[in-house]
């Protein structure tokens, strides 16, 4: 998994879920709902990290650290699961939890 180009690609569900994620306000919102309803189909590690920026911007911190936990586990070799678990663990100052 890497950071896609919406640019390049506007029909890329990652992309646009991570354009929405970035994008302040109900736009970004619904750009990033958007996202989430149309990543069915994505493996089960790319759907997580968009169910995990989803629940984050809803608020919902609990399932978003559960989704990107899941992430970890099942691409541990890349980068994004583990980057999104660490910034979610440094905003509620689980400094520790952050380092693992």
């Amino acid at each position: 998994m890497h950071v896609p180009d919406i640019q390049a690609d506007p029909e890329f569900v990652s992309a646009k879920a991570l354009h929405g994620f970035g994008t302040p306000g109900p736009e970004g919102l619904q750009e990033l709902e958007a996202a989430a309803t149309a990543a069915g189909s994505l493996p089960e590690a790319e759907r997580l990290v968009i169910e995990g920026l989803l629940a984050e911007r809803r608020g919902e911190l609990d399932k978003a650290v559960s989704a990107f936990t899941r992430v970890t586990e099942l691409a541990p070799g890349d980068y994004l699961g583990f980057l999104l678990l660490g910034q979610q663990r440094m905003q509620e100052q689980k400094y520790v939890d952050a380092q693992q």
